[in-house]
């Protein structure tokens, strides 16, 4: 998962839905039969609010797992850490030429 991409696909989303915001509130009438002057808000106006959807809240979820997530997978880390460590880690020829050759 490319965590970068999921990222920039959050933004362009909060970004496209702010803008949306911005221009129905841009259209909306003003004056005391609006909605915004029966709200009780300060000059009339309504107080900003947020309203997340739960698929936003789901992708904030899922990034907070991953950014909890540990860099290092320590159960595939620790065994070549002990055999180089002692000295008994060795690296197949042909393995390592194939991997080289094939990706």
């Amino acid at each position: 998962m490319n965590i970068n991409r999921l990222s920039h696909e959050i933004t362009r989303l909060y970004n496209n839905r702010a803008q949306q915001t911005r221009e129905g509130s841009a259209t909306r009438p003003t004056g005391s039969s609006s909605p915004a002057s029966s709200a009780g808000g300060v000059g009339g106006l309504r107080p900003d609010t947020v309203t997340i959807s739960s698929t936003l809240r789901e992708v904030m979820r899922i990034l907070q797992v991953i950014k909890n997530l540990p860099d290092v997978r320590e159960e595939k880390v620790r065994p070549l850490r002990e055999q180089v460590r002692n000295g008994t880690y060795r690296v197949s020829e042909e393995a390592l030429a194939s991997r080289l050759v094939n990706g």
